[in-house]
């Protein structure tokens, strides 16, 4: 059973380096540099795992940011000092967009917590 689920999460984390990877468009100018804003868990881990098993061997150099509130990430992501987060649901993202008038989009469906 063990396997299964190191199975599972290595998967996942795969397709979110991968989709990470596609975002592209770094503010600070480096194309293989992503600087990305998470809550501390499970969503900084996750991104930590990708970081350290799957992103170098993709070219790829992870940062992340790990934020204790849901407000600034989104700020921060606004302001151009991230280049995506991770922490947040498709119906709190809409929300928020549109009452700051953000003009960022967000990806696909990466990760849903197990309830």
């Amino acid at each position: 059973m063990k396997t299964w689920k190191k199975l599972v999460a290595a998967a996942g984390a795969a397709g979110l380096a991968l989709s990470l990877a596609a975002c592209g468009g770094n503010s600070a100018g480096d194309d293989n540099k992503l600087i990305v804003g998470a809550s501390p868990d499970p969503h900084a881990k996750i991104l930590r795992y990708v970081a350290d098993n799957l992103a170098e061997k993709q070219g790829i150099e992870l940062e992340v940011k790990e934020y204790t509130d849901y407000v600034q990430p989104n700020e921060a992501l606004n302001s151009g000092d991230l280049d995506a987060n991770y922490y947040q649901t498709v119906p709190y993202f809409d929300d928020q967009t549109a009452k700051n008038n953000w003009q960022f989009d967000h990806g696909k469906g990466i990760h849903l917590e197990p309830l």
